[in-house]
């Protein structure tokens, strides 16, 4: 039988191949992102990307209708959310705890998902409600339609609304 005589220049070099294994199992790869706290302040989160985020508490209310008041507002005899054609369409909300100069972006769509009409406006200083219209409906198909309200980007609301036939006495007020 041969006997293996363990030198101290073997030792070493076992332990210095630990070291060096243990070292590069414990890296991260070459693929992988450091931790949040370890990227860099320029990938941080902006204030707009935190707005957007908080644009869920900033407005609530929504609603759409036939007419709004004098402060934005759609009275609860207007709001509904079936139209005659050719009427104007309220999209409304409120807007008092947002912050003043806060983007607010509305979408119509029709039933196949074509923008139909599109706004975008600034929350006052101090406003109480904030409200959208759809312009003129007359070359809009009767069907179903939905409008998108947005702040950053970030959807925050969906309301579904309906253009009926012309002389269709369910779209009357």
């Amino acid at each position: 039988m041969a006997s293996v005589r363990v030198t101290s220049e073997w030792s070493l070099a076992g332990l210095a191949g630990l070291v060096v294994v243990s070292a590069l199992a414990c890296a991260p790869a070459a693929d992988e992102e450091p931790p949040a706290a370890e990227q860099p302040a320029a990938e941080a989160e902006t204030a707009g990307e935190a707005g957007a985020l908080e644009a869920e508490r900033w407005l609530d209310d929504f609603s759409t209708g036939g007419e709004v008041d004098p402060q934005g507002a759609i009275p609860a005899e207007a709001a509904r959310d079936r139209f005659a054609p050719g009427e104007t369409v309220y999209v409304s909300m409120a807007v008092d705890d947002a912050p003043a100069d806060a983007a607010v972006h509305v979408v119509f769509y029709d039933a196949a998902g074509q923008k139909v009409a599109e706004d975008e406006k600034k929350v006052p200083a101090e406003a109480l409600y904030l409200y959208f219209d759809s312009g003129d409906t007359a070359n809009w198909p009767p069907g179903a339609y939905r409008v998108e309200i947005a702040v950053d980007g970030e959807v925050v609301d969906e309301q579904a609304l309906t253009l009926a036939a012309a002389g269709d006495e369910a779209a009357e007020g």
